[in-house]
């Protein structure tokens, strides 16, 4: 039986990529803080394969609870991340820089340390963490918390990568650029817009161009080690 663990599926990436590879796997747990109706829609449609569990992954209980619900997932796709804010590194208060990588790498590293033994007694896994463009080149302003958090991530699949080398178990990530979601609905026109210019067709990502990328890690036999792979 596969199984494929998506933690922040409720994000429109989350729910795209669900939609794209659901009937590949026996069954898909998916993880939301806030329910909304793309989610709902796919569970209707594969109904009986797809299985929300309500659960916020900054609270240590929430987490420990997703775990014991899901059975050992082969595959494992890390999406969440605090609330996307632009703000000037002196405005920005300790406490967002907390909360914000409370939620990246509590979510990550609980459900990692419960599930990576069984894939590596398996000698079989795939873990996709969804990093940012801001990891492979220059960073933005006024996004420090945004940005430092990121970074983290970066760190944490690289250090697995190669802790899990040779075991059958792949640790990769994708770094989009800008894309067209709900995740950026606060941040002004003006601003989406200077984000677009800077893109050689003039417009954001869509997630239909970042799902392919993630579905090569899942199921790609030739896939390396530690790979992060720019999507702009």
């Amino acid at each position: 039986m596969s199984v494929l663990l998506v933690l922040g599926a409720s994000s429109d990436l989350g729910c795209a990529l669900i939609d794209s590879v659901a009937v590949r796997y026996d069954t898909v747990w998916a993880t939301y803080r806030t329910p909304n109706e793309k989610l709902e829609a796919i569970t209707r449609k594969y109904d009986g394969r797809v299985h929300p569990i309500h659960a916020d992954l900054s609270d240590k209980a929430d987490i420990e609870a997703m775990i014991d619900k899901v059975s050992s997932p082969d595959h494992i796709v890390h999406i969440p991340m605090a609330p996307y804010v632009v703000k000037k590194f002196v405005k920005t208060d300790e406490e967002d820089f907390e909360a914000a990588m409370l939620l990246a790498i509590r979510s990550a590293v609980m459900p990692l340390q419960a599930f990576l033994p069984d894939m590596k007694k398996n000698h079989d896994g795939r873990i996709v963490f969804v990093l940012s463009s801001v990891t492979t080149g220059d960073a933005p302003e006024f996004q420090s918390a945004y940005v430092t958090v990121k970074y983290a991530l970066l760190g944490l699949m690289k250090s697995l990568a190669s802790e899990y080398a040779g075991t059958g178990v792949h640790i990769n990530a994708v770094s989009p650029d800008m894309m067209d979601t709900r995740y950026i609905s606060d941040l002004s026109h003006l601003m989406i817009e200077k984000y677009a210019a800077g893109r050689p067709d003039g417009k954001l990502l869509g997630v239909a161009d970042v799902v392919p990328h993630i579905e090569h890690l899942l199921f790609d036999e030739t896939v390396a080690d530690g790979e992060n792979i720019l999507i702009g």
